[in-house]
């Protein structure tokens, strides 16, 4: 994803969102993590897995900070990389 443009980027991202239907079931893969009121992924070099349960807001942002897309609720993407993520008020997990 190095290079793209932030509007190439808002669309990877949006496509790549995968929301959950069911808002109210955890998944498995978030037992045992708490609930944050807000929290930075920092970029990486590599795609990683967000898993997001019940956030009131998910912002991706450019490495630079500057926002790509937003969403909120519960869902799971896989991070292009070079991507920084803000949670709100919500439990995640990166794997």
């Amino acid at each position: 994803m190095e290079g793209e443009s932030k509007e190439e980027l808002e669309l990877v991202i949006s496509d790549r969102w995968n929301k959950q239907k069911d808002e109210d079931t955890k998944p498995p893969e978030l037992d045992g993590y708490i609930w944050h009121v807000a929290d930075i992924i920092s970029h990486q070099h590599v795609e990683r897995k967000l898993i997001c349960f019940q956030c009131e807001k998910i912002s991706f942002r450019t490495k630079d900070g500057e926002l790509i897309w937003w969403t909120s609720g519960s869902g799971d993407i896989l991070l292009p990389r070079n991507v920084k993520v803000v949670i709100e008020k919500g439990t995640y997990r990166v794997m």
